[in-house]
């Protein structure tokens, strides 16, 4: 993990230094705490329901609003396993109500880790309506919240092969080797990480995606705002509640790139999607 940290820093440097300004283009950015107020709660990224009685790493919402003064939009990238589209919808229009953006502007999406309160009811999992409830709020919070962060910015934008990071690690099975999944049925053609036994498998399942992209934004006279990555490697395996390997990035970034604030500006940003 430190050492893609790293690699990414190193990367964003040279955008943050070649960023290009745009017109009377603004910037903002938040972070907004979504961990459950009760404990325990339930976890989704299981075939079965699993409550999670500890509060390993926070999860939150992390959020960028971006106006070229034409048009806003916002990203929100939510430390969940998954969220339903009605959550999303709901959570797009709180938002609109507080600020001056269109529902149709403003892109939600999962992290997808493991081992975070589920948000949606799947793979077996129930969830609270509580929860949801808290979590749509929270959610156009930080979409609020980055919009009163909104500064003049400069933008630059990238992407790198980034394959010593990543594999693929869905394997398909041999036909006398179809595998039983959780509930006994004998359904499973293809495998996550064969290397226990690399007799069952005939091969890759597909092509393996090692493309890291990037978005990074600073203010006009060079201030860290935030940096968006964005990566296709699954959740690690951390333990709930956790944000997994998707928080343990985004503050390593922080760490990095600018981990002291002066109380003037708001703390830099940074998010894995």
């Amino acid at each position: 993990m430190n050492k893609l940290i790293l690699f990414v820093c190193s990367c964003c440097i040279t955008l943050l230094f070649t960023a290009e300004t745009y017109g009377e283009f603004q910037a903002g950015a938040a972070v907004v705490n979504v961990t459950p107020n009760k404990l325990p709660a339930i976890i989704n990224g299981g075939m079965t329901a699993r409550l999670g009685k500890k509060i390993v790493t926070p999860v939150n919402a992390r959020a960028i609003v971006l106006d070229d003064g034409k048009e806003k939009i916002a990203i929100v990238i939510v430390d969940s396993c998954m969220i339903p589209r009605i959550l999303t919808d709901d959570a797009k229009a709180l938002a609109a109500t507080k600020i001056d953006i269109k529902p149709n502007r403003i892109l939600i999406s999962a992290t997808h880790t493991h081992s975070a309160p589920a948000s949606m009811s799947c793979l077996g999992t129930t969830c609270s309506p509580e929860y949801q409830t808290f979590l749509r709020i929270k959610i156009a919070e930080a979409i609020v919240q980055a919009n009163k962060n909104l500064e003049p910015a400069q933008v630059g934008w990238g992407s790198i092969n980034a394959h010593e990071f990543t594999a693929l690690r869905r394997w398909i099975n041999e036909p006398g080797k179809i595998g039983a999944d959780p509930f006994g049925n004998k359904t499973m053609r293809a495998q996550m990480h064969a290397g226990a036994n690399w007799k069952n498998v005939t091969g890759e399942s597909g092509p393996e995606d090692p493309e890291l992209s990037m978005i990074s934004i600073k203010s006009i006279n060079g201030r860290p705002i935030a940096v968006l990555a964005n990566f296709s490697m699954h959740y690690f395996g951390d333990k709930p509640i956790s944000a997994d390997y998707f928080g343990l990035f985004s503050e390593g970034l922080k760490k990095r790139i600018a981990p002291k604030s002066n109380g003037k500006h708001p703390d830099f940003v940074g998010i894995m999607s």
